[in-house]
């Protein structure tokens, strides 16, 4: 667990209590460490923020404080750093290939190759947005929240594109589909002995795919064509236009929880599987599969009640993997949307 460093746990509070992000004008090229020092100070407190969210030795009124700013903070901060880069590239359109500087594709330690967009794509429950993975370790860094801007504007680009503007989005992002292919066959190599499951995706580790169906469509479309259909695209979403996901190219996982039972229902396609967030352990009988979450107690709660189980999020295992428990069940095409 991180710890909060430099600031003092009032100072942060009351910080991101009163935040409100200024706009920047990148004055030079697009790139991923000019962006992080034009928003270097907002960064560093919206860590601190996450950090003292999760402390255990914090006042832990204060740390309750901090977990309802989280999801508010980052977007605030996401949607000035989206902002700054429309306003360069409207004066530069040719700066768009800066964007696909560096890793587009990321990796998650539970489930292996991913791809990370803005969590400002999102349409989070009460439950979710604090406690959120988004707000842990490293996805909450500097760069990780950059790299999911960079991948979101591109994305929203390509969305509003012409035909030629959505070729030129796809030529830049030709050559890390090709290695993110290759590490994704590259992992089956790394199996638990006896062990076997499809290449996959994860659309997205953080951020919504759902918010743009045409973008993912065409990087999905390309993985499975080029792995002759063996690549898994799977998606988590909570999002309402997870019906614009065809069922051919995804795999669609729709999280429900405690805040959600009512309205978001209708939000679930026919074809996709419904999953649940047990963020206090209490499983739903009516999901395919629970997952206890941890992230904001740090800890998995004993679960209570029906429900089939994630094994990755038991509290029994040691190793909470989705291979090392040799699961690939929410990687498998639903039946009746299970």
């Amino acid at each position: 667990m991180r710890k909060v460093t430099g600031r003092p746990h009032e100072e942060v509070l009351q910080w991101a209590e009163s935040y409100s992000c200024a706009s920047r004008r990148l004055d030079s090229n697009i790139t991923a460490t000019k962006v992080a020092l034009l928003f270097d100070h907002d960064l560093r407190m919206y860590w601190n923020l996450c950090a003292l969210s999760r402390s255990k030795k914090a006042d832990q009124l204060l740390a309750k404080k901090a977990h309802k700013l989280l999801f508010t903070t980052r977007v605030k901060i996401e949607r000035q750093v989206a902002f700054a880069i429309f306003a360069r590239l409207e004066r530069y359109p040719e700066e768009r290939k800066y964007l696909a500087a560096g890793k587009f594709f990321g990796r998650s330690l539970k489930q292996g190759l991913s791809l990370r967009l803005p969590l400002y794509s999102c349409k989070p429950t009460d439950s979710c947005s604090g406690a959120c993975y988004a707000h842990d370790g490293l996805d909450a860094s500097r760069a990780s929240v950059v790299r999911g801007v960079f991948n979101g504007v591109l994305a929203e680009l390509y969305e509003r594109g012409n035909r030629q503007e959505r070729d030129e989005i796809v030529k830049l992002l030709t050559p890390h589909c090709d290695s993110a292919i290759r590490a994704a066959y590259r992992e089956l190599d790394k199996l638990p002995l006896g062990w076997q499951r499809a290449p996959r995706i994860r659309f997205a580790h953080v951020g919504e795919a759902a918010a743009y169906p045409t973008f993912s469509s065409a990087i999905a479309k390309y993985f499975k064509v080029k792995t002759n259909g063996d690549m898994a695209c799977t998606v988590y979403t909570r999002h309402k236009d997870a019906v614009a996901l065809p069922p051919s190219l995804f795999i669609v996982n729709f999280t429900l929880d405690r805040d959600s039972l009512g309205e978001r229902k209708k939000w679930v396609p026919s074809w996709a599987r419904t999953v649940f967030s047990a963020f206090d352990g209490v499983l739903s009988s009516e999901a395919a599969i629970n997952f206890i979450e941890h992230h904001q107690n740090g800890y998995y709660a004993e679960p209570s009640g029906e429900g089939a189980l994630c094994p990755a999020t038991s509290p029994l295992v040691e190793e909470h993997f989705c291979d090392s428990c040799r699961c690939d069940f929410c990687f498998k095409v639903p039946e009746k949307g299970k």
